[in-house]
């Protein structure tokens, strides 16, 4: 018996659809499985799915709105009738409440990434939608998955009639490795003969470039060989003048590079020294997760539970932690308190991780592998009854 599989995705560019492309990937070597996406933004291609459904959303003013959500509507149950879809697993809240209102034969799946209460940051209306379906409409899902602790405690705590599961993002780590031996350009190499601190993400201000580039300059006092190189672009309500304005200030353009976006940061997390999360705020970062399956050891604020899931030290979860905590993988800085003394945790702790040898070889990637995923997946579902 054939299984057919949907995935509903906001875009195909991003890191929602990054992790949706994991899943994808390995869902379609499930024996008998073809799967099916929907992209529900048609927004640009970036990952290579197969099988993709889009919809052109409306930019008429203010009646758009609607003519986007029938037209989503459509597509999905005409996907879900046509293609006989057996499972669909939705990524983000918006995607989950198109999955659950077009809900036909199929189990449906709601995967949450973040915080119920993370979703203010979106604005009022966002905000009120998702407060409104957890009532109305996320109940339809049949299994809500949450990608770390501090979610499934979230939700579960606003959807108790239903259990949240934790189930961990997917990281196809033979892919990685493989792509990490990539040659890196000779311009950019050159940079990595010297020891590197790497980030890896959107330059967006709950990212913390900013506090990083403060956190550095203590560090480049101590251990002017250094460079910090920064993979990637994006500003929202930090701009590009002020990071420039910032490196300015604190003296230390010619160790600081920014090497824009990489479709395959891989090899550059291989050859670095360390990568640095300064997050102010964090789900399950998956960057932590890629760098530790390549060898390359870890900082990272306490922006979530999640940091210390990937550390395997979340039995110790601190909040409020007021001072470093040191794993086998790296450091975890405080992230509480003023904006200085944040700052100078995060200095001290690149600076401790920078001296120091860690065990990041035992890393455990199989709590976030494809097979476990897959087992999850198909746990409890009876096809017989589609």
């Amino acid at each position: 018996m054939n299984n057919n599989v949907l995935i509903i995705i906001p875009e195909r560019k991003g890191t929602i659809a990054g992790v949706a492309f994991n899943m994808y990937k390995a869902i379609s070597q499930s024996p008998n499985t073809t799967v099916w996406v929907a992209d529900l933004g048609n927004t640009g291609e970036s990952f290579p799915f197969d099988n993709v459904f889009t919809i052109k959303p409306s930019h008429i003013p203010l009646l758009g709105r609607v003519i986007t959500a029938i037209r989503r509507i459509n597509l999905l149950k005409s996907v879900k009738c046509n293609k006989h879809i057996d499972i669909s697993i939705s990524s983000s809240e918006g995607c989950n409440f198109w999955n659950a209102i077009t809900k036909k034969k199929d189990k449906c799946i709601g995967i949450f990434h973040v915080r119920i209460e993370q979703n203010q940051k979106m604005g009022l209306l966002v905000y009120s939608g998702v407060k409104f379906s957890k009532k109305y409409i996320y109940t339809r899902l049949d299994r809500i998955f949450a990608v770390n602790k501090s979610a499934q405690i979230s939700w579960q705590t606003n959807l108790p009639t239903k259990k949240v599961e934790l189930v961990y993002n997917i990281h196809l780590f033979d892919r990685i490795i493989q792509l990490s031996k990539s040659v890196i350009p000779a311009e950019d190499m050159a940079i990595f003969k010297d020891p590197v601190l790497l980030f890896v993400g959107h330059l967006y201000k709950i990212k913390g470039p900013d506090r990083l580039i403060k956190a550095f300059a203590h560090v480049h006092k101590s251990f002017p060989e250094l460079k910090l190189v920064f993979i990637g672009t994006g500003f929202d309500t930090i701009s590009e003048d002020e990071i420039k304005e910032l490196i300015a200030s604190e003296a230390i353009s010619e160790s600081v590079r920014f090497l824009g976006f990489k479709d395959n940061p891989y090899p550059y997390l291989k050859y670095s020294t360390m990568l640095v999360s300064p997050s102010r705020e964090e789900g399950l970062p998956g960057v932590l997760i890629e760098a530790l399956s390549l060898g390359t050891k870890v900082v990272a604020t306490d922006s979530s539970i999640g940091v210390w899931e990937i550390m395997g030290c979340d039995e110790d979860y601190d909040a409020n932690l007021t001072s470093m905590y040191e794993t086998e993988f790296g450091v975890i800085t405080n992230n509480c308190g003023d904006e200085d003394s944040i700052v100078k945790s995060l200095a001290d702790g690149i600076c401790k991780c920078y001296s120091n040898n860690y065990r990041v070889s035992s890393f455990d990637k199989e709590k976030f592998s494809k097979e476990r995923f897959l087992n999850k997946l198909y746990e409890g579902f009876d096809y017989s009854a589609n």
